[in-house]
């Protein structure tokens, strides 16, 4: 999607040289085609040769700036409206696809690509500074509006934008926040709602032609959204190709390794077709010398590069992923007991916690133990200014970049250790969900393959942040009213799963981090200075230090690598995109 509108310069106004019809620019998959055929008055034979931008633009003939508010699905639009004198533009809820822009007294360009607005000759090349000290800051861009390039915008999540003759003027026109609150009778009343919400928002995002395609990792997540996947696909004759993070099993004992057994469990009983990435150290070389974080894509994460190889080897344009379920539906609760208590249900909250205590010997013990932790605990300062301190990765920083760093003003809430509301809105105003959203959109669209979250669906969101906290934890079991729905259609040994195996995993790939940092060092024995950004010297010394193995500690060393590998994709950065 590209929308290059040209606004000609008069005495005294800005007017955009357009035909009277409104046109319109859009990536969008709409989830309630019949629902907004209803409200328009269409019939189902018009609706059925209309497509998803088209609908759109009916809407906003009938709604105007109130558009999105109707709009279920993800999508960014660019609508010319020359009968007002304007542009309107607008993103989904959550943000699934981007929408960048660039504005000045005569042009006004939007991409759901920045590579796209950045080949355009009139958009400066500049470095936004602030969003690189962000990105070494947090290891990433945690900012909704912040790109690279400093004249190179991005609109946030539910947020729309008009650009017109006199003013350019944004709003969010959806907060989560505002998510209504969801009292139901019973448990399972709670878990047949959650139930056909799930299901729903798996259906609407299987693509009707080509393949199905899931993340499988065996966690709780990815199984759900697999399982109801092979589901529906099965309805229309469908199979399911699924792809994991892990390598393929070499012997007896990786195969008892809780994910991969866990995987095989779901794909055998859905026959899935269950396929498999290995990330190691030249993977990761490769990416090292190539990978321009200008582009959109500030590599979230770096098991997912081999699973998109083998999506598209496979023929797989779509895949649905389980991401977002930890920060929403399927959050840990940790929250839940003080939740409850300051919600006044004092004896309920405290039978809960003595119903917990009883999976381990001295009972009372462990009862005062866990009531001292939960509901005590989070009100001593020391504890809540433990969990303010921030892990940077500015260890290789010009002194300058580190101080637009700290400079940079933070968005701050509610404290989360109070509620479990509080917790998933924190999640969402850290950053960390949108960074991956748009990191995957831009490297997704580049190997042809698009990203689909059916729980991050605005439907499931809202009824997450509506549940109440006992819903999240119960008798000390966490993801509760999840699992309760799950067990219906998964093997028990994931649905009863606790813990993962990611430990190991992610030792192994720090492993692999270490040999390809030594690799690129090898190649880059000076670190040649000269760039504004980051400091020579001081990333000598830390490549030199993770050779030497010098942090023992395991979370030590993988801050260490990280700051490497994130300073050196600042030093390949390149602002030219053609």
């Amino acid at each position: 999607m590209l929308t290059h509108f040209g606004r000609q310069q008069t005495t005294d106004t800005i007017t955009f040289p357009f035909s009277r019809t409104p046109t319109i620019e859009a990536k969008a998959r709409l989830d309630n085609r019949a629902d907004l055929a209803e409200m328009l008055c269409l019939r189902s034979a018009v609706l059925h040769t209309l497509s998803d931008h088209e609908l759109i633009l009916l809407a906003y003939v009938k709604w105007g700036l109130k558009t999105p508010e109707y709009l279920l699905g993800d999508f960014a639009f660019a609508i010319d409206d020359p009968v007002n004198n304007r542009v309107f533009c607008a993103r989904d809820h959550m943000g699934v696809v981007p929408l960048y822009y660039f504005l000045d007294d005569t042009t006004a360009i939007f991409s759901d690509d920045i590579s796209t607005i950045a080949r355009c000759r009139i958009v400066p090349r500049t470095v936004c500074r602030e969003a690189v000290a962000l990105y070494l800051l947090d290891g990433e861009l945690r900012d909704d509006k912040l790109t690279f390039f400093e004249k190179v915008k991005k609109l946030p999540p539910a947020s729309a934008m008009t650009v017109g003759s006199n003013e350019t003027r944004d709003w969010t026109y959806w907060r989560p926040e505002d998510s209504p609150r969801i009292f139901l009778p019973t448990l399972q009343n709670y878990a047949d709602n959650l139930h056909e919400l799930l299901r729903e928002a798996v259906s609407c995002r299987i693509p009707r032609q080509g393949n199905v395609s899931v993340h499988l990792s065996g966690g709780l997540d990815s199984s759900a959204i697999a399982a109801l996947a092979a589901t529906e696909s099965a309805k229309d004759g469908a199979t399911v190709t699924g792809y994991s993070w892990l390598a393929q099993p070499l012997n007896t004992s990786e195969t008892l390794d809780p994910e991969w057994a866990t995987g095989i469990a779901v794909a055998n009983r859905y026959n899935i077709d269950l396929n498999y990435s290995e990330f190691n150290s030249e993977a990761l070389l490769s990416l090292l010398q190539g990978l321009n974080i200008a582009s959109g894509d500030s590599a979230d994460c770096w098991y997912e590069f081999g699973v998109r190889e083998l999506a598209v080897a496979r023929g797989s344009s779509v895949i649905l992923s389980g991401w977002g379920g930890d920060e929403l539906i399927t959050h840990y609760g940790n929250q839940r007991y003080l939740d409850s208590f300051l919600a006044g249900k004092f004896l309920a909250t405290l039978r809960d916690i003595w119903r917990a205590a009883d999976k381990h010997n001295h009972r009372l013990l462990n009862f005062i133990s866990l009531a001292w932790r939960e509901l005590i605990m989070p009100f001593f300062p020391w504890k809540s200014k433990l969990d303010q301190e921030h892990t940077n990765y500015l260890g290789a920083a010009s002194n300058s970049i580190i101080e637009t760093a700290y400079a940079f003003p933070r968005v701050t809430g509610p404290h989360p250790r109070f509620s479990v509301r509080n917790s998933q809105l924190a999640f969402l105003r850290a950053g960390h969900l949108l960074c991956r959203l748009e990191s995957w959109a831009a490297s997704g669209r580049r190997a042809g393959v698009e990203y689909r979250y059916p729980l991050l669906d605005k439907r499931v969101v809202e009824f997450a942040l509506g549940l109440p906290a006992e819903m999240f934890r119960s008798q000390g079991h966490p993801r509760y009213l999840f699992r309760h729905v799950v067990r219906k259609f998964l093997p028990q040994e994931v649905w009863a799963s606790i813990h993962k195996n990611e430990p190991a995993r992610i030792a192994k790939a720090i492993q692999a981090c270490v040999d390809a940092l030594s690799l690129w060092h090898a190649e880059n024995p000076g670190c040649d200075g000269g760039n504004p950004f980051i400091d020579s010297a001081k990333l000598n010394a830390l490549l030199e230090k993770i050779a030497r193995r010098e942090s023992v500690v395991p979370e030590e060393l993988a801050v260490d690598v990280t700051t490497a590998i994130r300073s050196i994709l600042v030093l390949n950065m390149s602002m030219d995109l053609s």
